[in-house]
């Protein structure tokens, strides 16, 4: 009969065999796991915690209708139910071997289960994940009304390689140490400024398991700085698409004003206060631009702290397909704003934050006192 170490031993192996396994078939494609599976796990972890404490301390049995976490670190009550006999020799109780059994199978259901799950990317090839943290999921066939229903997890069902847009077959490029991403956005022609360069881009069709490639011409774009973004002509195509660098940083309000030549191309949209619930649309927007142009000399500064806004502004730079970004500020003295997705921050002073305020009327808005209730019909649970 195995000792306790072996038997421990015997789970890890099969536990890394099917995860190697899992990992060979999805490769490099992430997985938001499917609502149903969510509540089997849920389940399984009631099970098991219920299966524990009837057991006092023992290791729990598991029916084969139940998924175990192998990946749960060895505790002290995993190893506590073990009898000795008349010689001191420890033996493994019969609960102890039903667990090791039925892990195989358990297991095998897990395999199973993921087989029919769907595997992920996210529409627009990552955009909405930048700002939601959630990754949608892809799936060879899409998922009936009741699944969707029970699980309450929207899910993106993938078009196939030739039902994509060209900027979403060919997402990213690299051109003199920039990363550039697509917006999924075309331009005019009498955007575009010189050229570049050329680069070969590749593309994953997910279904085939197959590697495309293309060759491009990559141009600048008439009053944008190349570090922010730049236009893309596929081979054999006419027209120009954007692709932005997400990653661009400013070290000043100035410089992020002129790389983006925010004078001509940014435009606003709805105003809103700090209770999010009053939203106003007739305002001076003159105001705002000439704040960008008033505190140039502000620096970028990395801020992870919660500031409680005065007011914020949903902000487009159409032209490149920048749209619904933030542009906020904070009762605290601060500019934040997303709109080359990276939140910057510039620091202007409260004094002038406040000014800014009553130029804008703000105090003079009436507030929206509505109680908010939550519907928790509404609410979208993801598990990666």
């Amino acid at each position: 009969m195995k000792n306790t170490e072996q038997i421990a031993a015997t789970v890890l192996r099969i536990r890394d065999e099917e995860q190697k396994k899992l990992m060979l078939r999805n490769r490099n494609i992430k997985r938001v796991t499917a609502g149903a599976s969510s509540m089997l796990v849920f389940c399984a972890v009631i099970l098991a915690v219920r299966n524990l404490k009837s057991s006092q301390g023992g290791i729990p049995t598991i029916d084969n209708n139940t998924i175990i976490n192998t990946e749960t670190p060895t505790t002290t009550s995993d190893t506590e139910n073990i009898t000795n006999d008349s010689t001191g020799t420890e033996h493994p109780t019969e609960s102890t071997e039903n667990a090791v059994k039925e892990s195989t199978s358990a297991e095998k259901l897990e395999s199973s289960t993921h087989s029919t799950e769907k595997t992920t990317l996210t529409p627009a090839e990552n955009d909405n994940a930048e700002t939601t943290g959630i990754e949608p999921t892809i799936s060879n066939t899409a998922p009936s009304e009741q699944q969707t229903a029970e699980s309450r997890t929207e899910a993106v069902t993938i078009p196939k390689w030739d039902e994509r847009t060209l900027p979403t077959q060919f997402m990213e490029f690299d051109l003199n140490g920039i990363a550039y991403s697509t917006r999924e956005h075309s331009i005019e022609g009498n955007h575009i400024g010189g050229i570049l360069g050329t680069v070969t881009m590749e593309g994953q069709d997910v279904y085939e398991d197959k590697i495309h490639s293309i060759n491009a011409e990559v141009f600048s774009i008439n009053g944008i700085s190349t570090n922010c973004a730049v236009a893309v002509k596929f081979n054999g195509y006419d027209s120009y698409y954007v692709y932005t660098n997400r990653c661009y940083s400013p070290a000043t309000l100035g410089e992020l004003v002129d790389a983006l030549d925010l004078n001509n191309t940014i435009s606003f949209g709805t105003l809103s206060l700090e209770d999010d619930r009053t939203f106003v649309t007739d305002y001076d927007r003159a105001i705002i631009v000439e704040l960008l142009n008033k505190y140039r000399d502000c620096e970028n500064r990395f801020d992870s702290d919660t500031h409680r806004k005065l007011f914020s502004i949903s902000t487009n730079v159409d032209m490149l397909g920048i749209s619904n970004k933030s542009f906020a500020v904070t009762e605290d003295g601060y500019i934040k704003t997303n709109i080359m997705e990276w939140a910057y921050t510039f620091y202007i002073g409260e004094d002038k934050a406040k000014e800014i305020a009553d130029r804008l009327g703000i105090d003079n808005i009436e507030r929206d006192t509505t109680p908010q209730v939550f519907n928790p019909e509404n609410e979208v649970i993801y598990e990666e």
